[in-house]
């Protein structure tokens, strides 16, 4: 087995860690003895645990940004010391950044760090993937603790992207994917790395150098990619956390164990191939979207864990979510709609134009994902139901982008929630309405609607009232001509041992991301003891 050790700070962590991973610590699950180690289940090994690779993930563990996630979605101070300030027209941002915090290596955080990260973002020749989140970003400054950020455009929302991991200015500016950040992490979070498993787990220690004392100082993430192997391991009593599928939760029934569940911007929807010529037609996406069940789907597929979708806004983009955004159940309306819309049942009861093309279409999910499976399934029956064939087909994740724009995908949005244009222009915005094959999943739809589109413009330079009149707008003009055909707004479930000896434990409002970075262990550095 390959294996990489950075940080080991003695035999004999090394040693309990081991013992953690192995299922062979002395703290079974529902007892109320002190714990000072977690061993948690991650379906995904990372790539890389550089702050640069990714906005949210189990680099958060080892880094801090200016702000982090708390609550509903709300920003809260990390290594800033003040809310983010900005002049009159969004052009301009300032952060004062607290003094006296210190990188695992002991090192001061320093202004200059800040915009050593954010420099590199914006640098072609690093190659960040947050790149495309930065574009409007034209330079950042330091003077004194403050730290100016200028835009090239107004933007409203750009506090909420100040949460990238801040590192050392020495060893950022590299090429993201070669850089040593990508295995060996210097940041100022709660923890540091002790070790590195390849293929098997992550062992976590406390950053000497972190402003508090940790409640849980050895953290074991363990890879289990097979759900089933994760709910034998819990039984077994050898890890205490993990993130599983709704179904799988139903059947979980042990003493000190509970099901968590926090909210989330995950939505699943299933989108329009733009090469097909029916689908271009608002009455056709209409009346798709009036025949599919979501409440049986909300049930049936997830189990109740989430809430029902019509649009992309959800509730975790606050104030401008419009619940009576709606479309009805109505597959007698949908029927007409297609009927009007010159689309007809033909001999076989299935829907043909004019020139004798199918209304069908194919429907793919990711081979390894279950739960997309089975409401690509339920969606198939739906449409069936109105004269629409849908084949259901299966399709590796390397396969999946160049198909999008001839064959529909059972699509999960929600990257980045937490300002509502971060959420739906991606979806939405017809700058992005020419398919590109960089980033085939940027309005997968190829939707183009020009109000929309001013709207969206509105949103994205305003705040307060006028930028919530603006995507209520949206929402409802989306029901004329929807993008997307969106199903559920999934909860994140997790499997969790022992949280009753804790205080202050968080719900937090998620993004698409979930796993061990997320669930009840996002706040896990400011858990108090019962």
């Amino acid at each position: 087995m390959q294996r990489r050790t950075f940080l080991l700070a003695g035999a004999a962590l090394a040693v309990a860690a081991v013992a953690g991973v192995s299922g062979c610590s002395t703290n079974e699950a529902g007892t109320d003895n002190p714990v000072d180690r977690l061993t948690l289940a991650e379906g995904t090994e990372p790539a890389s645990l550089s702050p640069l690779a990714a906005m949210y993930g189990l680099a958060d563990k080892f880094y801090e940004g200016l702000y982090t996630i708390w609550g509903e979605g709300k920003l809260q101070w990390a290594l800033a010391d003040a809310d983010a300030v900005a002049n009159s027209d969004n052009t301009r941002w300032e952060v004062r950044l607290a003094g006296g915090r210190r990188f695992s290596s002991g090192a001061e955080v320093t202004p200059a760090d800040v915009v050593a990260t954010y420099r590199a973002i914006i640098d072609p020749a690093v190659g960040s993937p947050l790149a495309g989140h930065f574009t409007m970003l034209r330079s950042v400054t330091a003077h004194d603790w403050k730290i100016a950020f200028e835009l090239s455009e107004p933007y409203a929302g750009f506090d909420t992207l100040l949460t990238v991991g801040i590192a050392p200015a020495d060893l950022i500016s590299q090429p993201v994917d070669s850089s040593p950040l990508v295995h060996t992490p210097v940041g100022s979070g709660p923890y540091q790395l002790a070790d590195w498993r390849a293929g098997e787990s992550l062992v976590l220690e406390p950053n000497p150098h972190y402003r508090q004392k940790l409640p849980i100082p050895h953290l074991i993430i363990a890879f289990v990619p097979d759900q089933n192997a994760v709910l034998q391991r819990a039984a077994a009593g050898s890890i205490q956390g993990a993130q599983v599928a709704p179904a799988l939760a139903a059947t979980f029934d042990r003493r000190g164990w509970e099901v968590w569940r926090n909210a989330s911007a995950d939505v699943r929807a299933v989108t329009f191939p733009r090469n097909h010529p029916g689908l271009k037609d608002p009455r056709v996406r209409r009346a798709l979207n009036q025949a599919v069940n979501r409440d049986a789907i909300l049930k049936g597929v997830q189990h109740g864990y989430g809430q029902v979708a019509y649009t992309p806004f959800t509730a975790a983009q606050g104030e401008v979510f419009d619940p009576d955004a709606r479309f009805g159940y109505d597959t007698a309306g949908a029927q007409a709609l297609l009927d009007e819309a010159g689309w007809p049942r033909g001999a076989d009861g299935n829907r043909v134009n004019a020139q004798g093309q199918s209304l069908g279409f194919r429907l793919m999910y990711f081979a390894d994902d279950i739960g997309r499976r089975d409401m690509a399934v339920a969606v198939a029956g739906d449409l069936a139901a109105i004269g629409v064939p849908v084949e259901v087909v299966a399709v590796p994740h390397a396969q999946v982008g160049a198909r999008i724009p001839d064959d529909a995908l059972l699509f999960a949005g929600g990257d980045m929630p937490y300002h509502p244009d971060q959420h739906i222009s991606p979806l939405l915005d017809g700058r992005g309405a020419t398919f590109d094959p960089a980033d085939p999943y940027r309005n997968p739809s190829g939707y183009a609607n020009p109000r929309i589109d001013e709207l969206l413009q509105v949103g994205r330079v305003s705040s307060g009232e006028q930028r919530t009149q603006a995507y209520r707008e949206i929402q409802q003009r989306y029901l004329d001509d929807p993008a997307l055909l969106c199903l559920v707004a999934i909860d994140h479930v997790y499997l969790a041992a022992g949280l009753n000896q804790w205080l202050d434990v968080q719900h937090i409002t998620e993004p698409h991301e979930h796993g061990a970075a997320w669930g009840p262990w996002r706040s896990i550095q400011s858990w108090l003891r019962k």
